[in-house]
């Protein structure tokens, strides 16, 4: 197989929010660069082409560790997606049960109404009235134009 392009960035801020972030000794690998250092690699490297060819480079314990991260970075996002659309613990349980990997997770959407609704409980009591009233109007005027159609 041949090999694949890869493109690395490494920047000072990047490494400096990372360590910024991390636990004591979770990157003994990082250490800070000086402010304004920018690095970037553009090459290839032999992945083995598919998962056979994965596992005759790296073997069975190493594919297996990388994929059990990769997906539990996946798996972290779709979590962080549902909590931020107001699922409670117990649907994100639900949900994540029948989840897979590869599977397109993107953030479950409001429908337009219920955003509509939020806006308007957002809103003081007298300005969602208002606002209310507003509505209604228009309605009433749409089905007086149909009613004369």
């Amino acid at each position: 197989m041949p090999a694949e392009q890869v493109k690395y960035s490494l920047t000072a801020d990047r490494i400096s929010k990372t360590l910024a972030k991390a636990k004591p000794d979770e990157y003994p690998h990082l250490r800070a660069l000086p402010e304004g250092t920018a690095v970037e690699f553009e090459g290839t490297y032999d992945f083995g082409g598919n998962l056979e060819g994965f596992v005759d480079l790296f073997g069975e314990d190493v594919a297996y560790k990388y994929a059990k991260q990769a997906v539990g970075l996946a798996l972290g996002g779709h979590v962080r997606d549902l909590l931020e659309a107001g699922k409670s613990p117990a649907q994100v349980q639900e949900e994540i049960t029948s989840w897979k990997p590869g599977t397109i997770s993107r953030k479950p959407k409001k429908s337009t109404q219920d955003s509509m609704v939020d806006e308007l409980l957002a809103k003081s009591p007298e300005e969602r009235e208002a606002e209310l009233q507003a509505i209604r109007d228009k309605i009433a005027a749409l089905e007086a134009e149909r009613a004369e159609a």
